[in-house]
């Protein structure tokens, strides 16, 4: 996005060239910051809504995950319970 290479938006915003690859894989922690989005949105020149939009697939996934975190906190509440 915006022809920058991972180095030139790391030096952008202030992290290494290798936390800009861990973010584009999915393996940042799965805990990114909403300042680093900030960043990150900034140095690219977009906005943030563009980094955190889903697409209809991704939203499916999404919403199965939830719901499956959700029936599996509820039975381990109900179990605590009885």
């Amino acid at each position: 996005m915006r022809d920058l290479t991972q180095e030139a938006l790391a030096e952008k915003i202030h992290i290494s060239r290798s936390s800009i690859g861990r973010i584009e894989r999915g393996k940042y922690n799965h805990n990114i910051s909403l300042s680093l989005l900030m960043d990150i949105a900034d140095g690219l020149g977009i906005e943030l809504s563009m980094l955190v939009r889903f697409d209809e697939q991704e939203n499916k996934i999404w919403w199965s995950l939830s719901e499956a975190t959700i029936k599996e906190e509820y039975s381990e509440e109900k179990k605590d319970f009885c």
